[in-house]
């Protein structure tokens, strides 16, 4: 929603041809980012698939899912932690961001947020005892979910809408507020202090 809002506060202050260029960088940059190969539902077949392939260099044909479990599992401690799950989806970012050559620092930003994403989404799907990691036992009953067959692709932070215009219109209204409290908190410290008080009391 900050991305959003700061980009569309960014446009408000620009004359109508600086505006124009503006957006016509923005489209630019959208078709860039949306030209990319497939993106795999995190965790389907297609995606174990394509790391064993690509990453673990094995032969896909004789892709094993306990030979996979045990390649990923790096410390050996018997199950995949955040970080060793947060590994399998290096291919799939990869499409998302390093498709062209001006990647910046927010597209950084976003490739670590996107990864999050897959991985709170993967372990919601494969972690049953709810101990935030994948036991062996767990990624192969994994295996025989609808999901794991069925490649229903991903939706990344562009594509997808993370927020509803009420939740938008709410953070706007409190961005704002808090932006002019910050306007006078630089001329009086004492009566942004009363203010921060009365705007914790609003939202809280």
């Amino acid at each position: 929603m900050e991305r959003k809002l700061e980009r569309e506060e960014r446009l408000k202050k620009m004359n109508e041809v600086e505006r124009a260029t503006e957006q016509k960088k923005l489209d630019e940059m959208k078709r860039k980012h949306n030209d990319h190969p497939k993106v795999h539902h995190p965790g389907s077949k297609d995606q174990l698939e394509d790391v064993w392939e690509e990453q673990d260099g094995m032969d896909r044909k004789d892709f094993d899912p306990k030979t996979f479990f045990y390649l990923h599992d790096v410390n050996g401690d018997g199950v995949l932690d955040e970080k060793e799950v947060e590994s399998l989806f290096e291919l799939e970012l990869d499409k998302l961001y390093r498709q062209h050559k001006d990647i910046d620092e927010g597209d950084m930003l976003r490739r670590i947020e996107e990864m999050n994403r897959m991985r709170e989404h993967l372990v919601k799907e494969v972690d049953t005892n709810g101990d935030r990691m994948i036991s062996l036992e767990e990624f192969i009953v994994s295996r025989n979910q609808d999901g794991f067959l069925d490649d229903k692709g991903w939706e990344d932070l562009e594509d997808e809408e993370q927020f509803s215009d009420e939740e938008y219109e709410k953070f706007q209204k409190e961005y704002h507020d808090k932006h002019k409290v910050n306007i006078l908190c630089s001329h009086s410290w004492i009566s942004c202090q009363y203010l921060l008080h009365a705007i914790a009391a609003i939202y809280s």
